[in-house]
């Protein structure tokens, strides 16, 4: 059953800033009552809420719910910092700085990991990472944008400082490539295959991010307070994400259905957005290593506030107890 439910546009947000709409600020924590209040976001990672919610497989698991949606992902997990809001889905980095700035959550799942989530568009001729240096390349600093491009650059012996860098959102971006403005792009889908469209004939994709160097995490973290108080609420929710991605998994034509629907784009967008986030929930070692080093490239580029402690922050407890099956080769 749901709680209460936000049905009206999400406001667009100018630069770093964004709004969220609160359909209802918890109360104050109840031991194990079976009501979680989570986050939305206008993404396709918020497939797998919106097919439980259609399915009503939290009514199925027990759970009644509250609503927050959001049209940027780490505003879930501030919320859950000013106790508003129980659980958030993020990428890596908004994960690492809203932790590392005090919002006290625990990561208690990984739902997808992105697959060619982040590209290079670069205006004809240019051909190759090599072609671009000294060039004018648009992306946004401190994003996970430019973590990954940070990341690929490092596989194939180049830096950030290779290039000119022009510091803008993609929204920006993607005309300034048109116009000629910049010579090249590097940001997250679907903004990539977004410019190649505009103009075939003078855009290209050149390049790719690749999972030997960096792909983003998908992250489902959880109020610290809310994970002790409540712990089979919390397992339930569990257990309804990953029956809700097994039936998506299952059934590709009702994947696209749902995202068509609920982001209102043509099926056949739909259909090319689903691969850039393949659903899995696990946790594993790998992640835990991955964490702590996002992280420290964050400090080295451009500081958190404290250095968590990730061993404390990343808890298999909570899966394993679902399903043990998932949790691989944890050192805990």
């Amino acid at each position: 059953m749901k709680y209460s439910f936000v049905s009206s546009c999400i406001c667009r947000a100018a630069l770093f800033g964004a709004v969220f709409l609160i359909t209802n600020a918890n109360p104050a924590l109840a031991k194990d009552d079976n009501f979680i209040h989570f986050a939305t976001d206008t993404v396709n990672t918020s497939l797998p809420l919106w097919y439980a919610e259609d399915n009503k497989l939290f009514e199925k698991h027990g759970l009644t719910y509250g609503e927050t949606v959001v049209n940027v992902g780490s505003l879930g997990l501030q919320a859950i910092g000013s106790g508003q809001n129980d659980a958030s889905f993020q990428t890596d980095l908004p994960t690492v700085i809203n932790i590392a700035a005090g919002v006290d959550a625990v990561i208690v799942a990984v739902i997808s990991k992105s697959n060619k989530g982040f590209g290079m568009v670069a205006r004809k001729p240019f051909k190759s990472i090599a072609d671009l240096k000294g060039k004018k390349v648009a992306w946004l600093s401190g994003s996970g944008g430019e973590l990954s491009f940070s990341k690929y650059l490092e596989g194939h012996g180049a830096s950030l400082s290779d290039f000119q860098h022009v510091n803008l959102q993609p929204a920006e971006a993607v005309p300034s490539l048109v116009t000629g403005s910049v010579d090249a792009l590097w940001f997250w889908q679907p903004w990539v295959r977004k410019a190649t469209a505009l103009d075939p004939a003078k855009l290209e994709a050149i390049a790719y991010s690749d999972k030997k160097y960096y792909e983003a995490n998908m992250i489902l973290t959880v109020g610290r307070a809310f994970a002790n108080d409540k712990p089979e609420t919390l397992k339930k929710f569990i257990a309804v994400m990953i029956e809700s991605i097994d039936a998506l998994n299952k059934n590709p034509d009702v994947a696209v259905e749902t995202l068509s629907r609920h982001l209102r784009m043509s099926p056949e967008d739909a259909r090319a957005a689903l691969p850039d986030w393949p659903m899995e929930v696990n946790l594993s070692d790998d992640f835990l290593k991955e964490i702590a080093s996002i992280a420290a490239w964050k400090n080295k580029n451009g500081g958190l506030k404290s250095s968590p402690d990730w061993n404390k922050v990343v808890d298999p407890r909570f899966l394993r107890a679902v399903a043990p099956t998932k949790v691989v080769n944890f050192p805990y």
